[in-house]
């Protein structure tokens, strides 16, 4: 008897495991992480002297009270990082997808200008940068100039 209930048991066992889940589902990052991930790797970025002595930034500093140039800003920084900072571009196409979404306001991104810097200055400017973007696109208040 004691047999026939392990039976039964396991018999009505196989079809709620096969109902179960195999795998957890993994749970999309926040920006707020995002960033703060990408800020930690901006700081390690080595400044070595190598044959890219000069970098590429947008002129004007990012700034959240009058936000413009976000998704420049992000391309430029990710265009001008090293191969074996794949992590932080990676991070930053995350963040630009996040910005870019329909629910963030549309900012004016026709008035960027660059110029070319050194390394160090590259990577000041990128850490400054992630230190003022928002966790939230919705705390981006759009200047009077921003695209409709």
């Amino acid at each position: 008897m004691q047999k026939f209930c392990h039976f039964l048991l396991f018999s009505a066992l196989i079809p709620f495991a096969s109902l179960a889940p195999t795998t957890l589902k993994s749970r999309e990052p926040d920006l707020e992480t995002i960033i703060a991930q990408t800020l930690e790797l901006s700081r390690n970025i080595t400044t070595d002297p190598g044959k890219d002595r000069k970098g590429k930034i947008v002129s004007e500093e990012f700034n959240r009270q009058e936000p413009k140039c976000i998704q420049t800003h992000i391309k430029t920084f990710s265009d001008g990082l090293h191969v074996r900072d794949q992590a932080i571009k990676k991070n930053l196409q995350e963040i630009a997808a996040r910005f870019n979404d329909s629910s963030c306001p549309s900012l004016d991104e026709t008035s960027c200008s660059f110029h070319i810097t050194d390394r160090e200055e590259f990577k000041t400017q990128l850490i400054q940068f992630l230190e003022e973007i928002p966790s939230d696109c919705q705390n981006l208040k759009p200047s009077s100039s921003a695209r409709s």
